[in-house]
């Protein structure tokens, strides 16, 4: 079963329908990343939240940034567990709780925008149908 945004190849070849056919790099360097997302979406990768972290991505380096990790977690956790080498800090803070007024963006005008794009992960995410304003 998947973790999240951070998985191992083998767990995302195996949520993969039988018969297709996809091809997956055992990793993905910081140059590809920002390659692959100023081709996929605008501007580029900017941040990556898991369900262990916040990452940041550093255009100039070509590289994420561990910027916290969630409560219960830690930064070794962190490398040990991610197909990718990223930046850390020396201290890695936790991550803080979102505020009322953040939970509500989120759930509202986050969840309708990305709901256009993917619809089947909004769904799981977030639950129900919405739309952008």
């Amino acid at each position: 079963m998947m973790r999240g945004p951070i998985a191992t190849v083998e767990e995302i070849a195996a949520a993969i329908p039988d018969g297709a056919l996809v091809a997956l790099p055992r990793e993905i360097d910081g140059a590809a990343m920002a390659a692959i997302g100023a081709l996929v979406r605008r501007g580029g990768p900017y941040a990556l939240v898991t369900g262990r972290c916040l990452f940041h991505f550093d255009r100039a380096r070509h590289r994420f940034r561990l910027t916290s990790v969630h409560p219960g977690h830690d930064a070794d956790e962190i490398t040990e567990h991610t197909g990718f080498t990223f930046d850390r800090p020396p201290e890695v803070p936790v991550t803080l709780a979102p505020d009322r007024h953040t939970v509500a963006v989120l759930r509202e005008r986050v969840a309708a925008e990305i709901a256009e794009v993917y619809p089947c992960f909004a769904e799981t995410v977030f639950g129900g149908a919405r739309t952008a304003a």
